[in-house]
């Protein structure tokens, strides 16, 4: 949903502003998308 996106981009900027190094690490940062169950 729009808050998860929100969230995933604010957490990717923080770890981009104190530890830039650890996104150029293949495979440290991956997306889960769980199903939505209603």
């Amino acid at each position: 949903d729009h808050d998860g996106s929100h969230i995933k981009g604010l957490l990717i900027n923080f770890i981009h502003s104190f530890w830039p190094s650890l996104l150029r690490i293949p495979s440290f940062m991956v997306e889960f998308i769980t199903p939505i169950v209603k």
